[in-house]
């Protein structure tokens, strides 16, 4: 019953509270993505001026190895008893 007092006690929030808190973390992440998209248009004029300055392309090898081989949960690993 005390319970129940507690939560007869607790005032009501305006009708609009939810929609207004939605309104604002919308907000809130359109500027985190606009500040974002600012920051990767910098970065990339900023790269794109590194590589104006030195045209030398960057090479990179990758390697692909093979998967690996499942070890049987029946048996030991090699090396270990």
């Amino acid at each position: 019953m005390r319970e129940e007092e507690n939560i007869a006690e607790a005032p009501a929030l305006p009708a609009d509270e939810p929609a207004r808190a939605a309104r604002d973390a919308f907000g809130e992440l359109r500027a985190a993505v606009e500040r974002l998209t600012a920051w990767w248009f910098d970065l990339a004029s900023s790269a794109g001026a590194a590589q104006a300055a030195d045209p030398t392309p960057i090479r990179v090898q990758v390697t692909l190895l093979p998967p690996a081989e499942p070890v049987p949960t029946s048996q030991p690993v090699q090396g270990q008893p």
